[in-house]
């Protein structure tokens, strides 16, 4: 008996191997030949190496006659392929069919008889997933300089600070022309008081014990526009005559539009009209009496508490401004 019949360790499996032709002759440490087919050099010890014979083959004609160095090929033996033949049908029939044959794939299997892993010559090491599949992470290109300037691009092509920058200058040049545009209430100084034309101061009473004060007041204020930087726009103005007493108002008096310069002083005259009807003891009445009726016995003559009151209307604006003055020791003209 062979070598190979006497091995109980050694298995052989009909299957064919999947490697190639070079792997099945390169087992055990032996090299092929780079002249031909031989095998390398054989020790008497080793149990697995196929004692293999081969015939001199002739050389073909056209290494012949080409000069080239004759290279001698050799084929295995009919003889010998058989006698190998028989030896593993022999070997494999000490395995039985149910039998699972160890395998590199799963180590952790082992037999009855505690035989665990076994080499196998003709087992092909799996090799699974052992290159990391491309991810779009992995796949994905560094971002470039000129990338990362068209990504930070907010709005018409100009980059985000750029345009904080833009809109922060502009909200700056609003704050600044609205604070030298904005028109702000200028001040009015009463100036003087006198009757208007050939106006004279009236009472008349009647059955009832109701009195009637009529006249007409030149009333003259001083606008001064010292607060506004451009020339103020002015509607109307309108004055309102009030006994600072009692609150009730005695007369009033209106302008036209006109045009106050920046920085400027501009005298301003209204004509009020004075209509006001009372019972003789009401105290706006008595208070008019004593100071603006003719004193027969030549008194003192009394002065009134009086509130000049006066509201801007200016062009473009829909709401009104409103200043007041007062004058605690006014004499009724005559």
């Amino acid at each position: 008996m062979s070598n190979h019949g006497s091995d109980p360790y050694r298995s052989s499996r009909n299957t064919r191997s999947p490697g190639p032709p070079m792997q099945r002759s390169d087992r055990n440490g032996r090299s092929r030949s780079p002249y031909g087919n031989s095998i390398g050099q054989t020790y008497p010890s080793d149990p697995y190496a196929p004692h293999q014979q081969y015939a001199h083959s002739t050389v073909s004609s056209s290494n012949h006659h080409s000069g080239t160095p004759k290279r001698q090929h050799r084929r295995p033996n009919d003889h010998s392929y058989q006698s190998r033949k028989t030896n593993s049908t022999t070997t494999s029939s000490m395995y039985q069919d149910g039998d699972p044959l160890p395998s590199y794939a799963a180590p952790q299997q082992r037999n009855e008889e505690g035989m665990g892993f076994l080499p196998h010559d003709n087992i092909v090491m799996d090799m699974d997933d052992s290159i990391p599949l491309h991810t779009k992470e992995a796949t994905k290109s560094p971002d470039t300089p000129m990338d990362v300037r068209k990504r930070r691009r907010c709005c018409c092509r100009i980059g985000c600070k750029k345009l904080v920058a833009i809109a922060f200058v502009f909200i700056a040049l609003v704050v600044l022309v609205w604070y030298f545009v904005w028109p702000r209430a200028f001040e009015m100084d009463l100036s003087t008081v006198g009757l208007y034309g050939n106006s004279t101061n009236q009472f008349t009473t009647t059955d009832n014990q109701i009195t009637r004060f009529q006249t007409q007041w030149n009333v003259s204020m001083v606008a001064d526009n010292k607060d506004n930087w451009v020339p103020t726009h002015v509607a109307s103005l309108e004055l309102g005559i009030f006994d600072h007493d009692t609150g009730i108002k005695i007369a009033n008096a209106s302008t036209g539009s006109f045009v106050l310069n920046a920085k400027a002083l501009k005298p301003i005259t209204f004509v009020a009209t004075i209509d006001f009807l009372r019972g003789t003891n009401a105290p706006t009445m008595d208070d008019l009496i004593k100071s603006c009726a003719p004193q027969p016995d030549q008194k003192t003559q009394a002065s009134l508490n009086l509130l000049f009151q006066v509201t801007y209307h200016i062009s473009g604006f829909i709401w009104s401004y409103q200043t007041q003055s007062t004058s605690a020791y006014f004499l009724c003209p005559q």
